[in-house]
């Protein structure tokens, strides 16, 4: 699908522009506890000179009532990345012995994707996520607005279908004992990733009281049924989490982080 002439959106938006960035590589580490005593990794392992160009640290409650805390690092350096994962402070540090005796949990989510296969909009000129790194900011885009425009924002979408090779159906798998273990996952080629970000932190006081009374529980059920109804929707993973700030303090910022089987499956939702 390609936006059709003469299209005019309904409001403007802004897009990051990442400049000559050819991949953007993502690593998620996070601990999960019981009673919220779990021990997240600390921020300085990440300041290495393979380390990331952006670190966020986020939080949420998962569908078992454990407290995920946990930092999401970007690169825009494949091999950077790469030698990161093999030889980093952080990857030695989940890698050792005491990590399986603790009662925490914890767990590491690595990708890297083709800038050609990635898109990020945005409703204000504030970045998130690893658009806090962009070369720029560019106003005024018009690909959205109309059902299709996720993908005319993807620059690939033009010749690939992103379809999964599991089909268009997630499969669910029986539970499986994990504690004291260690568990690796290799995930389907195609898989959509998704950070679709709320910032209410410039709103006045109507305006923010109408959003937490009226429109934030309504997307937090939302983020709940396609966390719980994974077969229904194709959605394998779905935080609902928080922005942590500078010195552990609450932010008026939320995120849902998901990964769907595909995109199509992403637009089923959204349709």
């Amino acid at each position: 699908m390609r936006m059709r002439e003469g299209w005019e959106p309904p409001y403007p938006l802004v897009k990051a522009d990442f400049g000559q960035v050819e991949n953007i590589c993502v690593a998620i580490c996070g601990v999960q506890s019981r009673d919220g005593s779990g021990r997240l990794l600390d921020r300085t392992l990440f300041d290495e000179e393979i380390g990331p160009i952006q670190v966020e640290r986020a939080k949420y409650v998962d569908a078992e009532g454990y407290l995920n805390e946990f930092w999401i690092a970007y690169w825009f350096d494949q091999s950077l990345f790469d030698a990161w994962q093999k030889r980093s402070a952080v990857c030695r540090w989940f890698a050792e012995d005491s990590r399986v005796d603790e009662t925490s949990g914890y767990w590491m989510e690595t990708f890297s994707m083709s800038l050609g296969d990635f898109e990020t909009i945005f409703g204000t000129s504030n970045p998130a996520g690893v658009s806090c790194a962009a070369a720029r900011m560019t106003e005024n885009d018009r690909t959205h607005g109309y059902w299709g425009s996720m993908r005319d924002r993807i620059p690939n979408s033009a010749s690939d279908p992103f379809t999964s090779p599991l089909g268009n159906k997630l499969r669910r798998v029986e539970d499986r004992d994990t504690f004291g273990k260690r568990w690796r996952i290799t995930p389907p080629s195609n898989l959509c990733y998704i950070r679709s970000g709320q910032d209410y932190s410039h709103c006045g006081p109507e305006q923010r009281q109408t959003y937490l009374d009226q429109i934030a529980p309504v997307l937090k059920e939302g983020m709940d049924f396609l966390r719980d109804n994974g077969e229904e929707t194709s959605c394998c993973s779905l935080r609902f989490a928080e922005v942590v700030g500078p010195g552990d303090t609450g932010t008026e910022q939320t995120f849902g982080l998901g990964y769907f089987l595909s995109i199509g499956n992403l637009e089923d939702w959204w349709d």
